[in-house]
């Protein structure tokens, strides 16, 4: 069952707090500043996809794929 709820505020930002993978285990590496709500995310290679839900201003939000590329984060050190 779905519904709408008009007191739902969809943020301007979310933060995504990537690691690294090292031979010691992971490690901090940065926190992303993505524009929107995220809704679900996913890491290909040296892409990570981000679907994330904007306020148009409508009664339905829009929803996109922003697209990043984190090889500095999957580049050993």
């Amino acid at each position: 069952m779905s519904y709408w709820n008009a007191e739902d505020v969809i943020p301007a930002l979310s933060h995504i707090e990537m690691y690294r993978l090292t031979d010691t285990g992971p490690e901090y590496a940065l926190t992303l500043q993505v524009a929107d709500k995220v809704l679900g995310m996913d890491v290909l290679g040296n892409t990570l996809a981000v679907l994330v839900e904007r306020d148009t201003g409508g009664v339905i939000s829009e929803r996109r794929v922003d697209w990043l590329d984190v090889a500095a984060l999957t580049a050993r050190r």
